[in-house]
């Protein structure tokens, strides 16, 4: 699976501004050589409509990308469907599956364990929460800044780590609804475990690419890599749990155990984003990229 050229080592996030058939087949023509489609903004039906789509394109250009599907794995996420505007300096209730949203109240799928005086951090860092009070049923929030928290949006403790599941009964579901021979891997979240990835690599009966995206997980790659050779290396949870400060420490001891292992390495990035509105990419997310690739 991993390409040789250069250029063929780049993987696309396919997302609500990037779907049409005009722009796939110009990332294919490009010399994209994957494709990743986020389980968290797409039901299982549009994930197979998109994956069809790429691989229909594809083939009149004469080339056969991977397909891969991004499933969200444990991760804590707001229960809308909209995008939800909050303001800056008011407060807000957010509470969990027991209770019941009323008004203003902000639906999450399960209360986080925290203390009066943590921040909540929304997505990758798009916006920080002040927990004013907290209590088993409810959580009181303030936010630090006009936000819009957008559709299944996930929400962490702000330099706070913890273990995870590395897969959920909804992501077993997930996998069962698509089509066979339409998505050729699945990414698979926050794994921290070999035998996580493997248990659910048999249940689902895919191919799996496990994420790592925390710092347990780094702990463990060693072990991972023996059993999957390639891995995705994400930075928007990880930077959540270590902080900036710490982050590139944890980060080059990934890359230093996949080197050790020879195992192939996707580097999340922002790349194509940072690329949008310049000729070249802003040069911190070229920076990013030199400093863990050297």
């Amino acid at each position: 699976m991993p390409p040789t050229s250069p250029i063929g080592r780049m993987m696309v996030t396919l997302g609500p501004s990037s779907i049409s058939h005009e722009i796939i087949s110009g990332f294919l023509r490009a010399g994209v050589s994957a494709f990743r489609v986020p389980a968290s903004k797409y039901s299982p039906a549009d994930a197979t409509v998109i994956c069809q789509t790429v691989l229909d394109l594809s083939e009149k250009i004469g080339i056969r990308p991977t397909m891969t599907v991004d499933l969200p794995g444990d991760k804590n996420r707001f229960k809308i469907q909209a995008p939800r505007s909050i303001k800056a300096g008011c407060l807000y209730r957010i509470v969990g599956d027991s209770s019941i949203a009323l008004g203003d109240d902000l639906e999450i799928q399960a209360l986080p364990n925290v203390s009066v005086g943590t921040y909540l951090i929304v997505g990758d860092g798009s916006g920080l929460l002040e927990v004013i009070s907290a209590s088993s049923a409810e959580i009181v929030v303030r936010p630090q800044a006009d936000l819009d928290i957008l559709r299944n949006q996930g929400v962490g403790i702000w330099n706070g780590a913890s273990e995870h599941e590395s897969f959920t009964a909804s992501d077993l579901h997930y996998t069962r609804a698509i089509p066979q021979g339409v998505v050729d891997a699945y990414l698979l979240s926050f794994v921290e475990s070999a035998e996580s990835a493997r248990a659910f690599s048999a249940a689902a009966g895919v191919q799996v690419i496990p994420k790592i995206e925390s710092q347990h997980g780094i702990i463990a790659l060693s072990s991972i890599l023996k059993a999957f050779p390639i891995v995705l290396l994400g930075r928007g949870d990880l930077m959540l749990e270590t902080g900036p400060v710490d982050y590139y420490k944890w980060e080059s001891l990934a890359l230093e155990a996949a080197r050790q292992a020879r195992a192939f390495v996707i580097l999340g990035t922002e790349l194509l984003t940072a690329s949008s509105s310049r000729i070249v990419a802003h040069r911190s997310e070229v920076s990013y990229l030199a400093q863990l690739a050297a």
